[in-house]
């Protein structure tokens, strides 16, 4: 699990959902009122849709070894203008699956710091440092006090963050001494 890229898998499915979006055309124009204009206005949807996905995703997939410093706003504005016929909003779920696993790797640097807590049976002061492997030039930070609590958070969110509507990538730890 830690090591799945969710990213990729979203894509996937985004494509099969943009698919089903043209399926859904013949609910709107039904064949029984199907005209010359509606099957072009049809063909040209399904034109337009296949390619903004598919400059979409290429342009995620770039960007993919760093997507904590990706603009979504920029990334909607390229690729959705304010009259395109498509819905952006899609464009956050592979954001969302992207924090998934960000939360993956920060319960891998939790479990870390709980194996050294136990063979050292005491709380470390200090933890060497905990480079992330999805968003690259980023890290994860350790601190602990005197009363036994620790904590581990990235250094920097990324900058989508709050459009996903997702808690920071904080966890907090109690050390009771045993």
């Amino acid at each position: 699990m830690l090591e799945k890229d969710y990213t990729q898998a979203m894509i996937q499915a985004l494509n099969t959902e943009a698919f089903s979006q043209l399926q859904g055309l013949e609910k709107i124009i039904p064949p029984e009122k199907d005209t010359q204009l509606s099957q072009l206005y049809r063909d040209w949807y399904g034109i337009n849709n296949f390619k903004l996905n598919q400059e979409l995703y290429t342009a995620i997939t770039q960007k993919k070894d760093n997507l904590c410093s990706l603009n979504v706003q920029d990334l909607e504005k390229q690729y959705f203008p304010q009259n395109a016929t498509i819905s952006p909003s899609y464009v956050k779920q592979v954001l969302k699956a992207h924090y998934l696993m960000l939360e993956s790797e920060m319960l891998q640097k939790v479990l870390q710091v709980k194996a050294a807590i136990y063979q050292g049976k005491a709380l470390p002061s200090e933890l060497s440092q905990m480079p992330s492997n999805i968003c690259l030039g980023n890290k994860w930070l350790y601190k602990s006090a005197a009363d036994g609590k620790w904590l581990i958070y990235l250094d920097k969110s990324p900058i989508w963050q709050s459009e996903i509507e997702r808690s920071p990538l904080t966890y907090t730890g109690k050390f009771n001494g045993r």
